[in-house]
């Protein structure tokens, strides 16, 4: 169960990363959130 929530939470990541590229504007604010869940889990 915690590597599937592993991996959910990496494509999460990934698609915000992509998203914010496709925006054209990089938010560091909301991937260091991401990170900083995905290392608290």
């Amino acid at each position: 169960m915690i590597r599937v929530i592993n991996v959910v939470i990496v494509i999460a990541v990934v698609m915000m990363s992509v998203i914010s590229q496709l925006n054209g504007h990089s938010d560091h604010r909301q991937r260091y959130a991401l990170m900083y869940r995905y290392e608290f889990l």
